[in-house]
């Protein structure tokens, strides 16, 4: 969700910064950014599962076997501050365009 998180904050931010002409640069940015958010999507998913045998009956979750365990721990280190870091930011662009219509 972190990617798909950071892509809408994006899109938010070219909104505000390009009112004018959003339309023209949003469609190409919004094919861009899909592209590089399913990319990265998979490629971390793909890294998480690596090692790990999807055939084999397990009791448990695959993202849980010793084999992804540090592997999924990683991510959630990097990932987690990257959410924080967008919420964060979020909510200061929530900010900065209610204070802008709010002038207008």
């Amino acid at each position: 969700m972190v990617f798909i998180h950071a892509y809408a904050f994006f899109e938010r931010l070219l909104a505000m910064k390009h009112q004018k002409d959003y339309e023209k640069r949003g469609k190409v940015a919004g094919v861009i950014g899909i592209t590089i958010t399913w990319i990265c999507i998979i490629t971390f998913n793909t890294y998480i599962l690596s090692g790990s045998n999807q055939n084999e009956e397990l009791p448990y979750c695959t993202a849980g076997s010793s084999t992804t365990r540090n592997k999924t721990k990683w991510m959630f280190i990097i990932l987690v501050p990257a959410e924080i870091s967008l919420t964060l930011g979020d909510f200061i662009l929530w900010y900065k365009i209610k204070k802008i219509n709010n002038i207008k």
